[in-house]
């Protein structure tokens, strides 16, 4: 199969969807986002850092920033020099995430690789399940040709039938089996 371009409209609106979904940690109702946290942990010569991502809503968002803050402060200073300097530069960067991080009125751009991924996901199974399937008209393989209403179009490669759509939902680990 040739690569195939995910239209730029298809990945707004798989961003506006993800957005407006519900969380993956929680399961509560959105708007969801990508959020960071960072964290440090000092005893005297050894410091201890790192720094997460994760797409959630912001209640869940805001548990996992106070629980790094917290550890932070509470640990982050105890190692010389590496606590002492990288525990209020943590703080700070924690603290601009929190007050001026993504906001819940519209996506941020953070969302664009999550988008892009999924759809690249739902690209490669249906290009690995479609040539395995045969068009019930002419006997011949199925093939990606592009999308149509924020899904992949599968056609027949002779007689250009549709895939059926019963089909087009299971997933591809199924197909196999």
């Amino acid at each position: 199969m040739d690569s195939v371009t995910i239209p730029p409209e298809l990945v707004q609106f798989e961003i506006e969807r993800i957005h407006s979904g519900n969380c993956p940690v929680c399961k509560g109702p959105g708007p969801v986002d990508v959020y960071y946290s960072r964290w440090v942990r000092s005893f005297i010569v050894a410091t201890q850092w790192g720094s997460s991502s994760a797409l959630s809503c912001r209640p869940c968002r805001n548990k996992k920033w106070l629980q790094d803050t917290t550890t932070t402060v509470a640990m982050g200073w105890w190692g010389f020099p590496s606590g002492i300097v990288l525990t209020p530069i943590v703080l700070l960067r924690n603290g601009w995430e929190f007050y001026c991080g993504p906001k819940a009125s519209r996506p941020s751009k953070r969302l664009h690789p999550v988008a892009s991924a999924r759809l690249g996901a739902t690209v490669a199974a249906a290009c690995q399940m479609a040539p395995s399937l045969e068009c019930a008209r002419c006997n011949t393989g199925y093939v990606l040709v592009g999308f149509r209403d924020g899904a992949p179009d599968i056609r027949c490669r002779s007689c250009n039938g549709e895939l059926p759509r019963q089909i087009e939902s299971v997933p591809a680990r199924q197909m196999a089996g």
